[in-house]
């Protein structure tokens, strides 16, 4: 399985999974805290598959490459989403 799809999918389900799971559980709904512990490993694979194709980018700076992972790791929810929609295109090597 190439990278990018496992970026693409556990940004997709962790992030989907993590917003039903919130929502369920301001309604006190039951089984809530699966949703919220699978969107949480979901989204943490996001975050070390998108740091791993940072790093292994050609197509930017080690500076850049600093700044990104720096990213992922305090401010994951807003970087992920920055680099979904606009980031991964400068990144990686989408052909």
């Amino acid at each position: 399985m190439k990278i990018g799809t496992v970026v693409t999918w556990s940004f997709l389900v962790g992030f989907l999974t993590i917003i039903a799971g919130a929502y369920l559980r301001i309604l006190h709904r039951e089984g809530t805290d699966f949703l919220l512990v699978t969107g949480l490993l979901a989204y943490l694979v996001f975050i070390v598959s998108a740091i791993y194709e940072v790093r292994t980018s050609n197509r930017i700076d080690s500076r850049a490459k600093a700044l990104w992972t720096i990213g992922f790791i305090t401010m994951s929810s807003i970087t992920g989403i920055y680099y979904m929609l606009i980031g991964r295109r400068k990144v990686a090597d989408l052909s």
